[in-house]
């Protein structure tokens, strides 16, 4: 009976890994098909593409493929939560980054390293003994809880002193024109806002979101005021992904629960791109699939790509 206990949950985790591995493929062969129909048509400036041949084309899908079972098997096996950012680095990065090495001028040696990296990575928190979180003391507790308060207030306090009402828009075509005006405060009277105010609206919020929605009984009043304050930063501070932060980690604190998540986060993104796209050849405005398409997903890509290249070459003058 033990034996066929052990085989039911091997191919439990067989059969997962396989709809991981299909819903990948999927989702690396339609960012392939938008990269050269949507990508390279409208920001060929920004985003090249070469001829490179079959072979490579063939070499980055299998590249995808072997990292996707290595780390739906490693997952399956050990489901933890820092699996996440594994999986998320997976899919927003690395699989844009094969399509640009099979389509385009990727670097190989950028390519394997990456891959070698996230296989490593993979292979650390799979073997590595699960940390046990220490009960401080409730005056350390109370310290920290007054740390972050301190360090929201400065953040929010900081912005209102710079002119953060008067910046505030909730207008998507305009936030490059906030992000110029904060930028231009952040250099002349805050020099540690450039850390505090990503800090704030990444973690500090991101923080009380997930609080909210694991506790008992849903924090109703916390999920408001957090959702009330990323608004906030989002109108003065112009940064669109503050706006779509909580929906990520609301919609991956949702998904990660289930058995099969690596196959619904795969196939959201997937869904992801097809929506855009079809919005975009219905209304023909550009704004969506710019945003989700190429800024989501080619673009942190492409900026892997060139920091390569720009710290391959130490004799540059902007690296010197």
């Amino acid at each position: 009976m033990g034996k066929i206990k052990i085989d039911i949950k091997e191919q439990s985790i067989g059969i997962k890994v396989v709809l991981a591995s299909i819903a990948a493929l999927l989702f690396r062969g339609t960012l392939d098909i938008f990269y050269v129909n949507y990508i390279v048509r409208i920001y060929g400036g920004e985003f090249p593409s070469n001829d490179i041949g079959v072979v490579r084309l063939l070499e980055s899908y299998i590249i995808a493929l072997f990292l996707v079972i290595c780390i739906a098997s490693s997952l399956y096996r050990r489901w933890r939560a820092s699996g996440i950012v594994i999986v998320l680095y997976y899919i927003v990065v690395i699989v844009p980054l094969t399509s640009q090495y099979g389509l385009a001028d990727a670097p190989a040696l950028l390519l394997y390293a990456s891959s070698g990296g996230i296989i490593i990575l993979t292979m650390v928190t799979e073997l590595l003994p699960k940390l046990k979180v220490l009960n401080l003391d409730r005056n350390f507790t109370y310290l920290g809880v007054f740390i972050l308060f301190g360090l929201c207030a400065c953040v929010y306090g900081w912005l209102m002193y710079t002119g953060g009402f008067g910046r505030l828009n909730f207008n998507l075509l305009k936030v490059y024109e906030v992000r110029a005006e904060l930028v231009r405060n952040i250099q002349s009277r805050g020099p540690f806002m450039g850390y505090l105010i990503p800090w704030q609206a990444y973690v500090f919020n991101m923080f009380g979101l997930l609080y909210a929605l694991n506790k008992k009984g849903k924090s109703y009043w916390l999920l408001s005021l957090v959702i009330i304050a990323q608004l906030l930063i989002f109108a003065m501070t112009g940064h669109k992904s503050f706006l779509l932060a909580p929906f990520l980690v609301s919609g991956v604190y949702m998904v990660w629960r289930s058995k099969s998540a690596i196959t619904w986060i795969i196939i959201g993104a997937f869904l992801l791109v097809i929506t855009s796209y079809i919005y975009f050849l219905i209304t023909k405005d550009e704004f969506v699939p710019s945003l989700f398409i190429r800024r989501l997903f080619f673009v942190p890509a492409r900026l892997h790509v060139l920091f390569y290249d720009l710290f391959s070459q130490p004799e540059h003058q902007f690296y010197m």
